[in-house]
This record gives C-alpha cells, structure tokens and sequence, in this order.
C-alpha cells in the first residue's frame, strides 16, 4: 500500500476525532447557555417580567441553534461514514498484500520484494 493512502487513512481520523470534539464542545456550550436562559426565564416569568412573546422568541432561537448543531452532527457521521470506507479499503489492501507476499513484513511502509 502506498504511503498516501495510509496518510489519507491517517488524516480522516484526526479529522473524525476533531469533528467529534468540536460538536462536543458545541453542545456543552449549547446546554450550558440554554440553562442559563431558562434561569432567566423562570426569574422572569416569577417576577412577571416575561411574557408568551418573549417565550416564543426563545424558542424560536433555541430551535436554531439546535438545527445548528444538527447540521454539524451530520458533517460528523459523514466524516465518520468516509472513515469507516477508509478503514475497510485500507484493511483489504493489506489483505491483498498479505495474499500476494506471504510472510511479508507486518509494516505497511515498507515495500515487500517480490
């Protein structure tokens, strides 16, 4: 198997693992800011200071930012989805090799000789 195949390999997993926690983080972020705001809403509405407009508009931006974060949960299983065919390319060539070069070296970045 050529080297850049193996880094190709290589780099759809760094970038699955980046992808994974970014969304992570984003969701932390997420939960966090919605229990600070509904907080504030129940501080709010228990001083009668919020009305149902203002619950809507929440709502509404709660949404977006959960549709948000949708979008970016799709990237990751795409990415993750890349990978997996990655992986099982990249087993089956070293299957091939194996078949072909019995008894060669277990390291992919050497060339076995004919």
């Amino acid at each position: 198997m050529e080297m850049n195949q193996e880094d190709s390999v290589q780099q759809l997993r760094m970038e699955a693992s980046q992808a994974c926690n970014s969304l992570a983080e984003g969701l932390e972020q997420l939960s966090n800011e919605t229990s600070q705001a509904c907080s504030n809403i129940m501080s709010g509405v228990n001083q009668g200071f919020v009305s149902k407009d203002d619950l809507q508009c929440y709502h509404q931006e709660v949404m977006k930012q959960f549709q948000s974060y949708e979008r970016a949960n799709n990237e990751i299983m795409n990415s993750l989805e890349s990978l997996k065919k990655a992986t099982l390319y990249f087993k089956r060539e070293l299957t091939q090799r194996e078949r072909l070069y019995p008894g060669a070296t277990a390291s992919t970045s050497e060339q076995p000789t004919p």
